[in-house]
This record gives structure tokens, C-alpha cells and sequence, in this order.
């Protein structure tokens, strides 16, 4: 209840400013003078978060296209590419055959292999498989980086102009976010500060390190994270409508004081935050207990058709 008292006003503000954007004109003019002031101060003070959330939404559509365009591009490229990868394979397949042969020595190794296939047709085997194949969690870098150029139009304009925040679980990301801000609306790369922590495992290779960074993939590595940030809701924008903190209108200081017992007990929960966590950790490990003496007596698992 109390809650929903505090987030009556905000509520209220925006149900105003939904309707004067489909009113007309005329019934807005026929309203009592104090509730049409009231009506359009409200339109007027959800319009910057109406952009702002009609601005991420696009963002959110040009940053699906191009991922999605990236993976089809990919899939072509590799259809494309499909037989010279078999002929590569099955070269090198046939060499580690005589590798695994226990009846080919040691020492021969080599010699029954050159035997088979020149050098350099091997090494071509190689550099031909090194340049095809892709990880298993692969980015489509290769393909990203073609549209850069179209990123580098709206993106140092779009970071100026919306403000992120983040929750605990975003604050890395969040770095990141500004740090790319201020280099790319310098129009220098700034390296050595560059926060590489956002840079998941698949991403690495080619973000590099502070050594080898590269800024275009930096990029669009912090724009993937971004999406998937704000899908999350551990990236926030300020003001905003729909993906606000959603945090707001939690209670807290005297307040949630207040209301803790009366929450605590219709959810079946203590007051206190020890006791709850005791009594999960006390389940936790009579269960674990249980399952550890019942494991040798179990039957495995079968999957069933």
C-alpha cells in the first residue's frame, strides 16, 4: 500500500501526458483551466523520456540488424567457403591417421606423411582450415567490422545525448559505455584506459589487449553488451519511461522500516535478514546431506524416448 502511494504521482503524470498526446485539441481546450494546465505541464515533462525511449528502441533495431545481418552474412560466407574447408580436412585427416597408426614408428612419422603430401601442400591445408573454421561462440567480428562506418555516424551523437546509468551488476559495463563517450567524441583512442573487463571470452581475441586494442572492435563489443544490458535492465536510461531504473519506487530508509514487518509477513518471511538466510542454509544442507546418503543406492538416470 505503501508503494503504491508513493508511486501514485509519477502514475498519475504519466496517464495525463498518454492522453493529451491522443486528445484533440478541442477537448483539451474544453477542459477547466486548472486541469488542462495540469494536463499539458504533463505532456510536457514526459517528452524528453518519450524521446529518449523512442531513441533506444531505434538503437535497439539497428544494433539487432546489424548482428543479424552479420550472422547471415556469415552463413553465406561459409556456404560459400564449405568445399575448400572439406579438401582442407580431409588432407589433414588423412595425416593425423598415420599419427594415430601404431604401426607406423615413431621416427617414421614424418617421413610416411611428406610421403604422402608435399610440405607445402600440407602447410596450404593448414593456412586454408586456420582461415575457414570459426569458434564455437564466434561475434562475426569480420562481418561487423564492414559496417562501422554506419556506427560511427549516430554513436558519439547518440552518447552524448542519453544519459546511462547502471545498477551494481552494470557499473563495468556502464565504464565502458563512457569511457567509448569520450574517445570517440575526441576522435583519438584512449587505450591504456579503455575498461577491457566488458570484454567476454569470445570478444577478447579481438579487442586485444592494451597493446594490440582495437578500437572498432571495442565498439561494437560494448554495443553488444549494451543491448543485452538494457534487456537486463542493468542499464538504465535518464528520463525514461520504459527502461528507467528499476529501482524506483522501492522502499527504503524509515519508510521500508515501516513497512518491512507488514511485507515480511504476507510473504511467510522473517523480519530478519539472518534468519531467513539461516533457515535457507539449514535446507540447503539437510538436502545436501540427504542426497549425498542416498546416492549410492540411487539408480542412475535414464533418459526416456
Amino acid at each position: 500500500m505503501i508503494r503504491y502511494r508513493l508511486g501514485y504521482r509519477e502514475s498519475r503524470v504519466l496517464e495525463l501526458a498518454r492522453f493529451a498526446a491522443t486528445a484533440k485539441a478541442g477537448a483539451i481546450e474544453r477542459m477547466p483551466k486548472e486541469r488542462r494546465a495540469a494536463t499539458l505541464v504533463a505532456l510536457i515533462s514526459t517528452l524528453e523520456a518519450t524521446a529518449q525511449d523512442d531513441a533506444v528502441d531505434v538503437l535497439n533495431l539497428v544494433l539487432t540488424d546489424l548482428f543479424s545481418d552479420a550472422v547471415a552474412a556469415n552463413k553465406k560466407a561459409r556456404l560459400r567457403t564449405l568445399k575448400d574447408l572439406d579438401a582442407a580436412a580431409i588432407k589433414t585427416a588423412g595425416v593425423s591417421r598415420v599419427v594415430l597408426d601404431d604401426n607406423v614408428a615413431d621416427s617414421e612419422v614424418r617421413g610416411t606423411i611428406f610421403a604422402m603430401m608435399e610440405r607445402a601442400e600440407l602447410e596450404t591445408s593448414v593456412e586454408e582450415i586456420d582461415k575457414l573454421v570459426r569458434p564455437p561462440v564466434d561475434v562475426y567480428y569480420k562481418e561487423l567490422k564492414q559496417n562501422y562506418r554506419r556506427v560511427r555516424r549516430f554513436l558519439p551523437a547518440l552518447l552524448k545525448t542519453i544519459t546511462f546509468g547502471a545498477s551494481p551488476a552494470g557499473q563495468k559495463l556502464l565504464a565502458a559505455v563512457n569511457h567509448l563517450k569520450t574517445t570517440l567524441d575526441a576522435k583519438k583512442t584512449a587505450e591504456a584506459q579503455a575498461p577491457l573487463e566488458v570484454a567476454t571470452p569470445a570478444w577478447q581475441p579481438h579487442v586485444g589487449s592494451e597493446a594490440t586494442f582495437d578500437l572498432k572492435a571495442y565498439t561494437f563489443c560494448v554495443l553488444d553488451q549494451l543491448r543485452t544490458g538494457l534487456r537486463r535492465r542493468d542499464i538504465f536510461v535518464s528520463p525514461s519511461v520504459r527502461y528507467a531504473d528499476p529501482r524506483i519506487g522501492l522502499l527504503e530508509g524509515e519508510v521500508w522500516d515501516a513497512a518491512r514487518p507488514f511485507i515480511c509477513r504476507s510473504l511467510g518471511l522473517p523480519a530478519a535478514a539472518d534468519e531467513a538466510l539461516s533457515s535457507l542454509q539449514r535446507e540447503l544442507d539437510e538436502t545436501y546431506r540427504a542426497v549425498a546418503k542416498n546416492l549410492p543406492t540411487t539408480r542412475p538416470c535414464e533418459l526416456r524416448k
